[in-house]
């Protein structure tokens, strides 16, 4: 179980791997929220024009299916931020192990 939750957590991942990820997630992110509000918007129009028979019509099924590609899109940006943020502890971790420690007179 450990190493299932490891496979999730970007500080335990590769400064090359977060990148990587930094860019899927971000590609999931825009893929998923592409034009979202667009088709909730006229899912809404639907139904408040057409009533009880849209919803028999798969009216309702849609908008629950925006809903979750909502929150999928959501989970998507947490994991762009989680993995932008491991990329830049990691390179300033880095960064700072690299330079000297001025001399104290």
């Amino acid at each position: 179980m450990r190493a299932i939750l490891r496979c999730f957590h970007p500080s335990s991942w590769n400064v090359l791997f977060i990148f990587i990820m930094l860019g899927i997630f971000a590609g999931l992110f825009a893929w998923f929220s592409f034009n979202l509000i667009h088709y909730f918007m006229a899912n809404v129009r639907y139904i408040s024009q057409y009533g009880a028979y849209a919803l028999q019509e798969g009216g309702l099924r849609q908008a629950i299916e925006l809903v979750a590609s909502g929150y999928l899109a959501i989970a998507f940006y947490v994991y762009f931020k989680a993995c932008e943020v491991e990329l830049v502890v990691k390179l300033r971790d880095r960064a700072g192990a690299k330079e000297p420690h001025p001399k104290v007179d």
